[in-house]
C-alpha cells in the first residue's frame, strides 16, 4: 500500500498542529509553575484578584480569572473582526 502525497500533505499538517499546540501547552505549564515559585499563582494579572480554585483546579495553566478571560475573549473576537471587516473587498454590481 502506497499513501498518496494528499494524504501525506494532511497527515503532516495534523503533526505539525500537533506539534505547535503542544509546545504553547508547555509554555503555558512552565510559566504556572513560574509563577508557584513566585507566590503570584492564582492571581489575575488584569484585576490582581484571586482565581477562583475551582478555575485553577479545571484548567490548572488558567492566567486570568473567568471575569478578565471572558473581556479579554471579547477584545480578541472584536479585533478578529475589524480584521475581516478590513481586509474584505467590497464588490459593486
Amino acid at each position: 500500500m502506497t499513501l498518496s502525497p494528499a494524504v501525506i500533505q494532511d497527515c503532516k499538517q495534523k503533526l505539525q498542529q500537533i506539534l505547535k499546540e503542544t509546545a504553547q501547552d508547555r509554555t503555558e505549564i512552565l510559566r504556572a509553575l513560574k509563577q508557584m515559585e513566585q507566590g503570584t499563582y492564582g492571581i489575575c494579572p488584569d484585576c490582581e484578584n484571586e482565581i477562583t480554585p475551582a478555575r485553577l483546579q479545571f484548567l490548572p495553566t488558567a492566567k486570568r480569572c473567568t471575569r478578565c478571560e471572558s473581556s479579554n475573549e471579547t477584545k480578541l473576537q472584536q479585533k478578529r473582526a475589524d480584521r475581516l471587516a478590513r481586509s474584505t473587498v467590497s464588490i459593486r454590481c
